[in-house]
């Protein structure tokens, strides 16, 4: 199986194709893509350019996961329409806004910094929303 990774951390938007074999493709997504994170190095596949690494983008089934320090995190494709076009050097402010997100549920508005809870509706929260820090109490700003 071939995937597409953007490598966005240190270069300007070009494209690896990682070759996962078949055999270790599994169809659940965490094991896979770190499948996609081993063969993504230059030790295994090696390629004339950076290894994937944290701040990449790889595109699975259609949709985007950014490499993070730990993990992935999904990314939309508009947010990854706004990350891969923001110029080199402001990439880790924008990233940062995009995972820094506020989720509402049925029960409470719940903001998350990564995989971290913040804040549902019980106390102030800092949100970061495209560079400017915010803060949250019940769901409504008070910055």
């Amino acid at each position: 199986m071939i995937y597409k990774a953007y490598m966005l951390a240190y270069t300007d938007n070009k494209i690896r194709h990682i070759d996962v074999p078949d055999h270790e493709f599994t169809g659940d997504i965490k094991v896979d893509l770190e499948k996609v994170f081993y063969y993504g190095q230059n030790d295994f596949q090696p390629q004339p350019f950076p290894s994937l690494s944290v701040g990449d983008v790889v595109e699975y089934n259609e949709m985007y996961f950014y490499c993070d320090g730990v993990g992935w995190k999904k990314i939309s494709k508009n947010n990854f329409d706004i990350y891969a076009n923001t110029p080199l050097e402001k990439r880790r402010e924008v990233i940062k806004d995009i995972l820094c997100r506020k989720v509402v549920d049925e029960t409470c508005t719940i903001y998350f910094n990564g995989n971290d809870k913040i804040h549902c509706d019980d106390g102030p929260a800092i949100v970061y929303n495209y560079g400017r820090k915010e803060w949250y109490k019940n769901g409504n700003s008070v910055s």
